[in-house]
Parts: C-alpha cells; structure tokens; sequence
C-alpha cells in the first residue's frame, strides 16, 4: 500500500466511521438541507463517472450559491453550519481529483467555519487535511491538524452521551499520529497491525541533451514522473534534490521543453504551487507566439483559478461541453475574452454573462523531439 493509497483510506474511514456512521446520526446534528444535499450528490456522481469536467462545473456551482441553499419549509437558521459542510465535501472531490491544494484550501476554509470547541465534525475536517498535508513537501503541518483533531475529540468526551465513542476515536488517532511520526507511514485504519514501510517514488526519464531552442526547467522538485492530465501528487517522504532538466520522457516518448513567456531564462515550478500535463488536441493555437502549439504537444499549467491579459489557459465554458478548452486569455478594461490562434481563425469568445473558470495558465510547451 503506498502513501496515497493509506492516507486515502484514512479518508475514507473518518467520512463512513465517524461522519456518516456516527456524528451525523446524532440527535440535533443538522448538517445541509435537502436542497444542498442533492446539489452534492450531483456533484460526487460526477466525479465517480470519472466526468471530470462536469465535477468540477458542479463544484463551483454549489460553493457559488453555498449561502443560499434552504427549503420552503426551513427556518432560517436551521443548518448554521451548512456553508461548512458544503466546503468540506467540495474539497473531498477535488481531493479525488487530484487537486491536493485546492482540496486544502476549502478544507481550511470549513474548518474555521464549524462553531464551538468541541465540534466534532471540525474534528473529523482537521482529520482529512491532515490527510492531505501528508502527502505535500511539508508533512510536519498534517501532524498539527491531527493533533488538533484529537484535541477536540477529547474535549467533546466530557460530554457522558458522547464519551465512549470519543474516547474509542481519540485512542485510533493517537495511534495513526504515532505510527506516521514514528516510521513516516501511517498505520492502516482497517488493521492497527499491519506493517509498514515508507513509499518509494518512481523514477523520472530525464534527458540531458535537447535542441538549442530549448529552455531548461529550472529547480524542478525530482518527485516521480507526473501524470499526464492530472495534478501531481507529490510523495510527503521524498526530500529531493533540485534538477535542471530540459527535456521530459512521457509514455516512452521524448519531448523538448519550450518556454512560454519571452523575459524569462528558464521555467521554473516553485514548491508551493501545483502543476499538470495536458495534452493538445486540435489546431485552435497552432498559430500562438511565442511558441506555436500543434497537435499531440502537451501544455505544462500551474494550477490556479485566476489569470491575466495575455496568458495562454485552460478554461471552462459551464454548459458548453463542460470541458476544457485552450485559448488566449484577454481583458479589455471590463470585458473578458477567449481567443482563438489559429492561422485561419482568430475568433474571440466573449466570456461576460457566461459561467466560467480557469483551470491552469500555461508556464511551458512540450514538444516531441522526433517531430
């Protein structure tokens, strides 16, 4: 079982144990409205048919009208923590998504949004993003956000109706802590006994040599190789050195790396921001500058929700396909724009009136060597 696989489980364990088969069971633990839980359910469907796009569209849907779910019959008030509840499922999908930040972002921002302390469902909360912390280059911050977890579980024991079932979850957190502080690994939540070892990370193809138009990926995390179309999830036990390299091996094949911003030496990915492959299809951008962007290259982003004038993206039209699409981002004073760079068609798609996010801002192009 590597890293992710465990801390998945761990994740999976607190949200059927103690979420659902438990805290949420309590008398007087309302938690979202029908309404809400509906736009949810949504939602996770999306993501389970593996229809990315469409799990991602939903998910800003419902963090945009979060404030405003209710039913005819509730009166106001009846889910005070409803906006956390709602943040906190959001990021488990965009967990499942591969988005390890903005999964801790919204987890963050649910937990301070759960009132009182002895809350348990902002104990079960600071327990998913201890999850996620440990697979980031800084796993130390999980261990805070676990032994904050078990801290309010014990405050919430002094509750008599609640303090066996406390006790019993405080007792597994403190084991899980001292098992991940101990040997770097966390003990399995399903076997306490189960044995286990640090994750290895796989090897990264790096070439050396490239054309002389290429620009070297400046300190590049050497991390394992990264997933095309997915955001790289990064081994919490692996402290790399920092790699110069200016080409990348995806699936056997070669490519060049080509940078994307003219004042810039080199492309450099800094440890505190996440980044993806994606692969070209089409010809929209073929005509692009300062590098043109064909069939078959793949587009390094950093992922991030905003952009400027100019930047090349992935962006969403929601209900428009609901998928990504790469186009030239502008802003004309209070207008937006997605442009087409194609040597025969240089369409603007107006952005304004039309429910839209950006995914990724293109740092870099990877072009094949044997083109």
């Amino acid at each position: 079982m590597t890293l992710k696989d465990n801390c998945d489980a761990w994740i999976k364990y607190a949200y059927e144990g103690w979420l659902d088969g438990w805290i949420r069971t309590l008398p007087d633990r309302k938690f979202m409205s029908v309404s809400a839980q509906n736009m949810v359910k949504r939602m996770k469907e999306a993501e389970e048919r593996q229809n990315t796009e469409g799990a991602w569209s939903m998910m800003e849907r419902i963090k945009r009208m979060s404030g405003s779910f209710y039913n005819a019959s509730d009166r106001e008030h009846s889910y005070p923590s409803q906006w956390a509840e709602i943040y906190m499922e959001c990021a488990l999908v965009a967990y499942k998504l591969g988005d390890l930040t903005e999964a801790s972002k919204l987890l963050r921002d649910s937990v301070g949004n759960f009132y009182g302390e002895k809350s348990l469902h902002k104990a079960v909360v600071y327990w998913f993003l201890g999850c996620i912390q440990w697979q980031s280059p800084t796993p130390e911050e999980a261990v805070v956000s676990w032994e904050r977890s078990m801290k309010i579980m014990r405050a919430a024991s002094s509750d008599v109706s609640l303090s066996e079932r406390c006790n019993q979850v405080e007792e597994t957190m403190a084991q899980a802590i001292n098992t991940a502080t101990d040997q770097g690994f966390p003990n399995s939540p399903f076997n306490s006994d189960q044995k286990t070892t640090k994750a290895e990370a796989p090897r990264q193809s790096v070439r050396t040599s490239a054309s002389s138009s290429s620009m070297r990926l400046g300190f590049l995390p050497c991390y394992g190789s990264i997933p095309a179309g997915k955001t790289a999830s990064l081994p919490a036990d692996t402290f790399p050195d920092e790699a110069r390299i200016n080409s990348l091996e995806i699936n056997g094949r070669v490519y060049d790396i080509l940078k994307i911003r003219r004042e810039e030496m080199e492309v450099n990915l800094s440890r505190g921001s996440e980044y993806f492959l994606m692969l070209v299809k089409g010809d929209s951008m073929n005509n692009a500058s300062p590098v043109k962007i064909k069939n078959g290259d793949y587009v390094l982003l950093k992922d991030t929700r905003e952009a400027n004038n100019g930047e090349i993206v992935a962006a969403v039209i929601v209900g428009e396909d609901a998928e990504a699409t790469l186009k030239r981002y502008l802003v004309e004073g209070s207008d937006r724009f997605l442009k087409y760079e194609n040597a025969q068609d240089i369409t603007r798609i107006p952005l304004n009136g039309k429910d839209h996010y950006i995914q990724g801002v293109v740092i870099a192009i990877l072009k094949p060597t044997d083109d």
